[in-house]
């Protein structure tokens, strides 16, 4: 990337090849950044020259190890071979150093600083990993990256052909996920047509919270059924991603303090808001429908756009989780490069096309048939256990509130004397309100379902374990002895 921007006095640096943007003792640099950018005081100067010819540049000699800056701002120096720095209209005191700073580097209106591929890399790699460094890994992952930067110069790499390589990733990730999103909201769509167009299924139900809840139970199973069905066409889709067991030790280290399981349980209710924005869709259009053609038509198009509507915020929720993993460090390079057979990893997305892509996931499409025959009693059996009662219970509990609240609205308007558009369009309203707080309960629970079992099934062990303790054997005082009865049976020899 080419990144060029002026000073007030039009001036800029430029560089022989390319550099990305780099932070060294508060002074920015980057291609094209506005001048003034080398440091003022002889000290500063002389990092600056120490850190990009290597000398202490961290993982780069046996020297202690300093701490990595951790900010977006310090960068890879992408495929530089050294860096020129234009002085020419500064001052003749700026420029000129109060002590030499080295005589081949240094001359008059100029500054080159030598940077090796080896140490460009480990640069780039040094920003990759810097928002999981810390003062007490630093050391092992000053080892972990100058591994990797060996390899990966040996391999005959640079930094820009490895952000190229690690980019593609990145973007075969992002509209993998869109994908399995779509695939995965699927089954709730059908349900939700299903609902609608066999009224059979809900026939039971004698009041609208009585059929609501039916919905919700209903719509709740096929998502949980097709969720089993879809695991394994939907599964390990991402390069960027990585299991805590798949990782180097540091890495799975530096894994665990992203995992904040409330704040991921917020995120993902706050995705999933894109099944509000289907609604916000049907309250715009059904009622300019039953407008023009009547309630009759309007029922029918409305429940069209929930069906097809919902795979589509599938995607969209999947894609504004992938941004929030993103943007927390969940996932990115440094899950490739952190694994133990990265390298193969690595040459493998090398050599991957968006063509392999494309047929990988018709491989996986092919095979859905076998999985719904092989998984679809896994998938009922998954409606037992506890988690998925709880989770489809609260789905239940919340559809049921915004029937019955629908149901109120459009009596409301209807004594009202509205005309079935008015009515049509306050119950909409109602359901696109009270619906919102149904999908945050419902993903959060599911999310953090697991967590609060786990801990119920501890404290009922330790409620057990007590009253167990407080209950001893009836015959108080007996004594009891263990006697060792030979295995032949015939007792001791004399």
């Amino acid at each position: 990337m080419n990144i060029e921007v002026l000073s007030g006095k039009g001036k800029k640096i430029t560089s022989d090849e390319q550099l990305a943007h780099s932070r060294i003792a508060g002074s920015p640099i980057a291609e094209g950044s506005p001048q003034p950018l080398i440091p003022k005081t002889a000290a500063s100067r002389k990092k600056l020259s120490t850190i990009f010819s290597g000398k202490h540049f961290f993982g780069s000699s046996s020297t202690a190890k300093t701490p990595l800056s951790s900010t977006a701002e310090s960068s890879a120096m992408a495929g530089a071979s050294h860096i020129e720095i234009e002085m020419r209209d500064m001052l003749a005191g700026e420029a000129e150093p109060t002590a030499p700073l080295d005589a081949e580097n240094i001359r008059l209106g100029e500054v080159v600083i030598q940077i090796s591929n080896r140490d460009a890399i480990s640069l780039l790699l040094q920003e990759i990993f810097a928002p999981h460094i810390n003062e007490r890994n630093h050391e092992a992952f000053a080892l972990l990256i100058n591994e990797r930067a060996n390899r990966l110069d040996e391999k005959g790499k640079t930094p820009e052909t490895i952000h190229q390589i690690l980019s593609k990733g990145t973007n075969m990730d992002r509209i993998a996920l869109v994908v399995v999103g779509y695939v995965r909201s699927v089954p709730f769509g059908i349900a939700s047509r299903l609902l609608d167009a066999k009224q059979v299924l809900t026939a039971a139900a004698k009041t609208p919270a009585q059929g609501g809840a039916i919905a919700g139970v209903f719509s709740g199973a096929a998502d949980t059924v097709g969720a089993k069905i879809l695991e394994k066409s939907t599964g390990n889709t991402q390069w960027m991603k990585a299991d805590t067991e798949q990782l180097e030790p540091v890495m799975a280290e530096a894994k665990g303090a992203t995992g904040d399981l409330m704040k991921q349980a917020l995120e993902i209710s706050i995705s999933f808001q894109t099944y509000t924005g289907r609604n916000i869709l049907r309250n715009a259009v059904v009622p300019a429908v039953a407008k023009k053609a009547g309630a009759a038509v309007a029922t029918e198009v409305d429940s069209w756009i929930a069906a097809a509507g919902g795979p589509v915020a599938g995607a969209a929720a999947y894609a504004a989780m992938n941004a929030f993993n993103e943007r927390n460090h969940r996932v990115g390079p440094e899950y490739l490069l952190g694994r133990p057979d990265w390298e193969e990893l690595f040459d493998r997305l090398e050599n991957t096309t968006w063509t392999d892509a494309g047929i990988n996931g018709l491989k996986r499409a092919a095979r859905l048939p076998v999985d719904i025959a092989t998984d679809t009693l896994s998938g009922a059996r998954e409606l037992l256990t506890a988690k998925r009662i709880l989770t489809n219970g609260v789905l239940a509990g919340g559809f049921a509130g915004v029937s019955a609240a629908k149901a109120v609205a459009g009596i409301a308007a209807k004594k009202a004397g509205m005309d079935p558009a008015g009515i049509s369009a306050i119950q909409e309203t109602v359901g696109t309100i009270t619906s919102a707080p149904v999908f945050a309960a419902w993903t959060m629970t599911d999310v953090l379902a697991d967590t609060a079992i786990d801990k119920a099934g501890e404290a009922a062990n330790r409620v057990g374990n007590m009253i167990h303790q407080s209950n001893p054997p009836t015959a108080a005082g007996a004594e009891y002895h263990v006697i060792d009865i030979p295995e032949d049976n015939r007792g001791p020899a004399a």
